[in-house]
């Protein structure tokens, strides 16, 4: 404990029912209670606003005896002494009925801490984070631990449900974290060798919104709208009827999606199916009502979430959006070793005809 200053003030303290008073009670700008050399009562004053209140913190540990002021000594007190300490004092406790809690982030902001509001609905769209920044608080303060009813329930989502509470499915989001960052691997693969990356959501609103800025983020493609039957399996007829003229003869080739990413399966099984018939890998957010056989790398979460989604996706894109930034420095150091050896080859044959 540090030792109290010498330039500290004291006043003496009659001890009800006794004769006898103690002094030297320590009174400190910085702590204004650090020791009791008689006992273990400590009285604050807190003199902010000009409001001067007297609160008793504690008691005496040793003996039932309580302390108490009177108002002649209060009143003393407070005329002789809080004109002096009235600007000194830098610190003021806080009020009986704030929490402790609450003076947490002031304490850490005046040292230099700054707490960014990493889960915020905004950030979650707009500038999600990545793959390794992801934490389980923040898919929990997501609402993707919250499954459908238990009448609903599908036996296959039996590994990934930790509970039921009020006949509502729990998802265990260690599960979703894990299935999340697995997922993210694999898009970040796909990505970083050119492969193409769809995102569908056909449900429109804000879960629409969470496909298009995904597919912006990653420079990939992304469907809102309803998916006709045929795309992939039939595709020439399907989309056929789409293209203008100039765009068919400009067309040579009808390129299919290496990885489609589904933000709502349940409404989008015959995208599985073609999917599957094509040979295509998918990717989709299972809830406790779908079956995740269904789907090549199932995520389990709470589909119908909105800021759920825009996480996932949000993470998703980023770890696809690292895969091609990957891929553009190999590729830029390739093309720096090929002109060198250009100029290398060059500078040889200069040698040679000379």
């Amino acid at each position: 404990m540090r030792p109290i200053p010498s330039n500290v003030l004291s006043w003496n303290v009659r001890v009800k029912g006794s004769g006898t008073s103690h002094s030297k009670l320590p009174f400190s700008t910085r702590k204004l209670f650090n020791n009791l050399q008689c006992c273990n009562l400590s009285t604050m004053f807190d003199l902010k606003n000009n409001k001067e209140t007297i609160i008793n913190a504690a008691t005496a540990s040793n003996s039932e005896t309580k302390i108490q002021t009177s108002k002649n000594f209060e009143n003393k007190f407070k005329d002789e002494f809080s004109h002096r300490f009235a600007e000194a004092m830098l610190w003021t406790p806080p009020v009986p009925e704030q929490s402790l809690i609450d003076n947490v982030p002031d304490f850490f902001r005046k040292i230099g801490s700054i707490k960014i509001p990493s889960d915020s609905p905004d950030k979650t769209l707009n500038s999600p984070s990545s793959p390794y920044d992801l934490t389980l608080s923040s898919l929990l303060k997501a609402g993707l631990h919250l499954g459908h009813s238990k009448s609903l329930w599908n036996p296959s989502t039996f590994p990934f449900i930790y509970g039921t509470r009020h006949d509502i499915s729990i998802i265990n989001l260690e599960y979703t974290f894990i299935y999340l960052r697995r997922t993210c691997k694999v898009v970040r693969e796909i990505s970083y060798r050119g492969g193409i990356i769809l995102f569908v959501n056909t449900r429109g609103g804000g879960y629409a919104r969470a496909a298009i800025e995904a597919a912006k983020r990653c420079k990939q493609f992304q469907l809102t709208t309803r998916w006709l039957p045929g795309t992939l399996t039939n595709s020439q007829q399907v989309l056929g009827y789409l293209t203008t003229k100039k765009e068919g003869d400009l067309l040579t080739k009808v390129y299919a999606p290496d990885l489609i990413i589904l933000l709502n399966p349940v409404e989008n099984e015959i995208v599985l199916k073609e999917a599957k018939q094509c040979n295509i890998p998918t990717i989709g957010v299972v809830d406790t009502n779908f079956d995740p056989m269904k789907v090549s790398w199932p995520i389990p979460a709470n589909d119908d979430s909105v800021r759920g989604i825009e996480l996932i996706a949000g993470v998703l894109s980023v770890a696809a959006r690292d895969g091609l930034l990957h891929r553009y420095e190999m590729l830029k150091k390739m093309d720096e070793l090929r002109t060198k050896k250009g100029v290398i080859i060059s500078k040889a044959k200069g040698l040679i005809n000379f």
